[in-house]
């Protein structure tokens, strides 16, 4: 089995400069927001304990995101997803007459005649 070389990330693209100032700004937004509610978890407020570990996981989270959206390009096609239609056997009548019914009336949404 061959593996498929992929592309190299184009860090410097209009696309990735973008993500990387959005990267930027928002770590810094976490980094501010981080401090400030440590401060004030010192200080005594209970509930600024949540937030001062709730900022750094948005940055996490953020770099995460930062990290797919980059390599987006590199993952393979995604399959369409499989229809549902495809594992029914289709001699029941009563789902023969469902689907009918269905086709019908998403015909006549559409200002068609029934698919009969």
């Amino acid at each position: 089995m061959t593996r498929q070389r992929r592309a190299p990330v184009q860090w410097g693209s209009p696309t990735a400069l973008k993500l990387h100032a959005t990267l930027l700004a928002g770590l810094a937004l976490c980094a501010v927001a981080s401090w400030i509610e440590w401060g004030r978890a010192l200080d005594g407020r209970t509930i600024a304990w949540v937030y001062a570990f709730e900022w750094p996981l948005f940055a996490v989270l953020g770099t995460y995101a930062w990290w797919r959206l980059l390599h987006e390009e590199q993952r393979g096609p995604r399959r369409p997803p499989r229809s549902p239609r495809t594992h029914i056997a289709d001699d029941d009548p009563g789902l023969v007459a469902w689907r009918t019914y269905l086709d019908d009336l998403h015909a006549s949404e559409r200002g068609e005649p029934p698919v009969r």
